[in-house]
């Protein structure tokens, strides 16, 4: 579980996006996730290139529902392994 631009589940052996709606998982999560995603990069001024202000707490509050979500997909989805990876857009604009 990865968020990007592009849907946030990805195989690790492929590296393809996964569509989350395959998925056998609830339909809120499926929401919580989608909503989650929608949330990456707005601590970037993309028009300026730079980061916000609060970008580093926000990223940060970012990472931490990403870790929630995660905790329950793996809940939901038993036999396989879910890995999280945290965003690290904050690190790329040091």
């Amino acid at each position: 579980m990865e968020a990007d631009f592009a849907d946030p589940i990805w195989c690790a052996r492929c590296k393809e996006n996964l569509d989350l709606d395959e998925l056998p998982v609830t339909d809120t999560l499926k929401q919580h996730i989608e909503k989650w995603a929608e949330g990456y990069g707005k601590w970037i001024d993309w028009e300026q290139d730079k980061l916000e202000l609060d970008a580093v707490k926000k990223e940060d509050v970012f990472n931490r529902e990403g870790r929630l979500l995660y905790a329950s997909l793996q809940q939901e989805l038993p036999d396989f392994t879910v890995i999280f990876k945290p965003s690290r857009l904050c690190s790329l604009y040091k």
